[in-house]
């Protein structure tokens, strides 16, 4: 994953040189441990950097954003999207949406597109972004005037055989699987069998390359969708240029953490341009805090007041033969949860 994220840095590097930007990035590996996170950010400090790209994950982001609030540095993160990490902190800023932007985005697509009455959710216990999401989910879902009918739980994989069939004797239209690819895919492999005629929602933790490796079943009669944060496969918008510009120089599409990683650095560039003083963390923050229409691979930004991005968000489809799933772009959906952009074709749940 680390990998992704360099893999968008080293396109905005390029990009950078060639348009003449005096713009130095310093990478350190955090190798995934919120205490060397603690410790990269300290580096950054002594080297005097002004504004620094944070960890990827929610994990290894809580332990970067207190030390960047203590030491007046601001912080970008990719795809951290627990909403603590920029609650009541001026210096911890988000390229990516909100698990409850995203959960709330599936709940109105289920309702308004999907036609779903009934869902049940799958929580796993042991992931507080699987609880916030299922939470959130289920909050709009049931506001929309649907109905969560039954909540699931584990905390093991083990439990996930007998759990397939508890979801199969619940009777509703859909199933909400907020939680990680691993788990999903251990999930669908014994659950699609029983679940016929069922819809399957998802969101941004189900891409990943593994996930579709290999057969993977979907329910016969039914479906499954996502949210997400990109599709380069999206129709009509700018960020293709991004994609081609990627593709040409790495020889395949960018994935999630690369676009947001990319967007992360535009956004800093942005703020350090506009900044009166961009040796000065403190200007830098006031710039990058009332950037507005900033453009990036994933949306066009703009900050709220606790430094989440007011941006939309994408819905995508599981398609293909069992053997090889990908996934299709559907829908683009705005903060308020309306569609500003569509694939065009019928979202049947069939």
């Amino acid at each position: 994953n680390g990998r992704a994220a360099f893999a968008g840095i080293q396109l905005l590097q390029d990009e950078l040189i060639a348009e003449g930007a005096e713009v130095q990035f310093e990478i350190l590996d955090n190798q995934s441990s919120p205490s060397r996170s603690l410790g990269c950010v300290r580096s950054l400090a002594d080297l005097g950097a002004t504004i620094i790209l944070g960890p990827p994950y929610s994990s290894t982001a809580m332990a970067a954003v207190g030390e960047t609030a203590n030491l007046g540095i601001p912080m970008i993160l990719p795809s951290a999207t627990r909403p603590e990490i920029t609650r009541n902190n001026p210096y911890s800023f988000r390229a990516c949406f909100l698990d409850s932007q995203q959960a709330s985005a599936m709940a109105q697509f289920a309702r308004k597109e999907l036609s779903l009455s009934t869902i049940a959710t799958v929580v796993d216990l042991r992931s507080i972004y699987s609880v916030g999401l299922a939470n959130a989910f289920t909050e709009v879902f049931e506001d929309a005037g649907g109905s969560v009918v039954r909540r699931h739980y584990f905390r093991d994989p083990s439990e996930l055989i007998l759990l397939a069939s508890e979801i199969a004797s619940t009777d509703s239209d859909g199933i909400y699987l907020p939680f990680f690819d691993s788990e999903v895919r251990a999930l669908m492999e014994v659950g699609a069998p029983l679940w016929s005629g069922r819809t399957l929602l998802g969101a941004d933790g189900w891409d990943t390359p593994a996930f579709r490796i290999g057969p993977l079943p979907l329910p016969v009669g039914g479906s499954a969708y996502l949210t997400n944060h990109f599709d380069p496969s999206e129709p009509s918008l700018d960020p293709m240029s991004f994609v081609a510009r990627f593709r040409s120089k790495f020889g395949r599409d960018p994935d999630q953490l690369s676009a947001l990683a990319y967007d992360s650095g535009r956004l800093a560039v942005a703020a350090l341009a506009r900044a009166t003083d961009p040796t000065s963390p403190g200007s830098v923050r006031r710039a990058l805090a009332s950037l507005s229409g900033v453009s990036g691979a994933t949306g066009s930004f703009r900050f709220d007041a606790e430094g989440n991005p007011v941006k939309t968000l994408v819905v995508q489809r599981l398609m293909g033969p069992e053997e090889a799933r990908v996934l299709k772009f559907v829908s683009r959906i705005d903060a308020d949860g309306q569609a500003v952009q569509s694939s065009g074709r019928s979202h049947s749940r069939g």
